[in-house]
C-alpha cells in the first residue's frame, strides 16, 4: 500500500490550523479558492525556503517531497533498546489504518516474521530522517474502514469530507505491487 500526497506538508499545515480556528468548510469551489488566497496572503509569508521549494513544485505539478510514500507516522520519544519489533509493529499499523483507510488481519506470532525495513534520507529541510518499515505479504482480509480520518474516525451518510482535518484531503491511498511502489518512493526520483 503506497500513499499519494494531494498536497505538501505545508499546505496540511494550514488545513490543520484552519480546523483547530474552527474555520468552515467551503460548502463551493468558489470558496475553496478563497482559501488558496488565504493560504497565500497568511500562510506564505512564514514558511521556510525548502518550504516555498516544495510549494512551487506542487504548484507546477512537479514532484514533491515525499509525493509517493509509505504511510509513516512518529513513535513517542522513548529510549531506543525499549522499543520492540512487536511496538514498532504495532505502531506503524495504526498508522496504515489511518493513512489508508484500510485494515488486515494478522496474529501476533506472524508479527515476528515480517522483514522490518529501516530507511535514513535528508529531506528538504536538510534534516536527516530514519523511517522503519514493516513489508507485509499475503495480507489477509484487507479491508476499508467506513471512515478514512485518523483524527475523529467519523463519517457522514454519503462519506463526505466535512472537515478541514479529514485525511482524505490530504492522501490517497493506492494497491500497488511493490516493484511498482518502490519505482516511485523518494530516494529513487534524485
Amino acid at each position: 500500500m503506497v500513499l499519494r500526497r494531494k498536497v505538501p506538508y505545508c499546505i496540511q499545515d494550514f488545513f490543520h490550523r484552519l480546523h483547530k480556528k474552527k474555520y468552515p468548510w467551503p460548502s463551493s469551489h468558489s470558496r475553496f479558492l478563497n482559501v488558496r488566497a488565504q493560504f497565500e496572503d497568511e500562510w506564505l509569508p512564514t514558511m521556510r525556503k525548502h518550504e516555498l521549494e516544495d510549494y512551487k513544485r506542487y504548484l507546477k505539478g512537479d514532484y514533491y517531497e515525499d509525493l509517493y510514500d509509505f504511510p509513516h507516522g512518529q513513535l513517542r520519544p522513548k529510549p531506543k533498546e525499549d522499543i520492540s519489533t512487536i511496538e514498532l509493529f504495532y505502531a506503524a499499523y495504526r498508522e496504515f489504518q489511518e493513512e489508508t483507510g484500510f485494515h488486515f488481519k494478522f496474529t501476533k506470532e506472524e508479527i515476528e516474521q515480517y522483514p522490518l525495513v529501516t530507511l535514513q534520507y535528508t529531506g528538504l529541510d536538510g534534516s536527516l530522517y530514519k523511517q522503519n518499515y514493516f513489508i507485509v505479504n499475503d495480507v489477509r482480509g484487507l479491508k476499508r474502514h467506513v471512515y478514512f480520518n485518523s483524527y475523529d474516525k467519523s463519517s457522514t451518510a454519503k462519506g463526505q469530507i466535512t472537515s478541514w482535518n479529514d485525511d482524505r484531503l490530504i492522501y490517497q491511498s493506492l494497491l500497488l505491487p511493490i516493484e511498482v511502489a518502490y519505482r516511485n518512493l523518494p530516494f529513487n526520483k534524485k
